[in-house]
């Protein structure tokens, strides 16, 4: 049976596990579209881990998003994901938009998780230039919200800019 996003955040907030069908591309060629994969919630005030797989609900309300965590923030309110695929952007959530992390691939238990250490040279090296990425564009955010101009319209703009550059450099 296929949940919803709304009834899966309700089976994610009781504390419940769940089985997806990947309907995107986005994780591609890491986890191919109608994979199946096992959810688990994240236990309330833990952060995720940079390079595991998480389930983002996004500002619309029935979309979720499998993707890379890329980045957390010292205080663990920001994360930074990015799907897999070639040219995928990066976007920011705050941390209780993540609602559970990959735990398995339902149909084949013996896959491996994909973890960054467990991918391909190649992935693992585009996953670090990929990350290095998001962390200059966390701290260029900190400093644009320490100087009081993080919603000037030329940060706004840098911010595009720079997510157009990690598309080309994170491959």
């Amino acid at each position: 049976m296929e949940l919803r996003p709304a009834a899966l955040r309700f089976v994610l907030e009781q504390g419940l596990s769940a089985v997806i069908a990947v309907s995107g591309r986005s994780m591609e060629p890491t986890i191919p579209l109608g994979a199946r994969v096992d959810v688990a919630p994240l236990p309330a005030g833990a952060a995720p881990a940079v390079g595991e797989i998480v389930l983002v609900a996004t500002g619309a309300a029935d979309v979720l998003v499998l993707h890379r965590v890329m980045h957390v923030s010292k205080d663990g309110d920001l994360v930074i994901h990015q799907g897999d695929a070639a040219g995928a952007a990066f976007a920011t959530c705050a941390r209780r938009d993540v609602l559970a992390r990959m735990t398995g691939f339902a149909d084949d238990a013996t896959r491996v998780l994909p973890l960054p250490e467990k991918l391909s040279a190649t992935a693992r090296a585009q996953f670090r230039r990929r990350h290095l990425t998001c962390v200059a564009f966390a701290r260029a955010r900190a400093v644009a919200r320490s100087l009081s101009v993080e919603d000037h319209a030329l940060v706004r703009r840098c911010g595009m800019a720079l997510r157009r550059i990690a598309r080309r450099i994170g491959g």
